[in-house]
């Protein structure tokens, strides 16, 4: 029983945080199942919960909003950090540093955004291109961007492919794991009406 109620404010806590992820970013009730289906296609693939997910999408959407990311972009990225190991809460602090450096100069931030990934690829050393990450993004994030940057970890376009296939994800877990319930394959104390 204990952990049924765990697990029942973990659930609670996830589609709260989705909420309010999906509000922040202006998307209509009547597109929410294919956000879910991209949140849990992106955990599913990645190994970050839902939760977490939503949770960075809430903190971050407008920041990547400014950065010229879509909302199915941005959860790529969320999702491409975790799997390639980027130390995601120093990058999107880094991101929105820079954001907001940008928008007290003037600037357009996902104008400048692309002028410093380009800078940062095309460095011709490493000092060159920590160079670049660390007067957009700051020194701690600047290190751990300009590594993302030129390593490939940067790239989400294989999330992307994920996601743009990902509908009825959601349904098809719950089907899944009604199908192990019901043939015993998973102990259950609930079952799924």
């Amino acid at each position: 029983p204990e952990d049924m109620i765990a697990a029942d404010m973990k659930v609670k806590k996830a589609v709260e945080l989705v909420s309010r992820a999906m509000n922040n970013a202006g998307i209509k009730s009547e597109e929410y199942a294919e956000v879910l289906d991209q949140l849990t296609a992106a955990s599913q693939a990645s190994g970050l919960g839902v939760d977490k997910l939503a949770e960075q999408l809430t903190k971050n959407g407008a920041t990547m909003r400014s950065l010229g990311f879509n909302t199915e972009e941005t959860i790529a990225m969320l999702a491409q950090f975790e799997a390639a190991g980027v130390n995601s809460e120093t990058a999107l602090a880094g991101l929105k540093t820079a954001v907001k450096n940008w928008g007290k100069e003037g600037k357009n931030a996902n104008d400048e955004f692309h002028n410093v990934i380009t800078a940062i690829k095309s460095a011709p050393d490493e000092m060159s291109a920590s160079q670049a990450a660390f007067e957009a993004f700051g020194g701690k994030a600047g290190a751990e961007l300009a590594e993302a940057i030129r390593t490939g970890k940067f790239a989400y376009d294989e999330f992307l492919d994920t996601l743009s296939g990902s509908q009825g994800t959601v349904n098809a877990t719950y089907e899944e794991t009604k199908k192990a319930i019901d043939s015993g394959a998973i102990g259950a104390t609930h079952t799924f009406n």
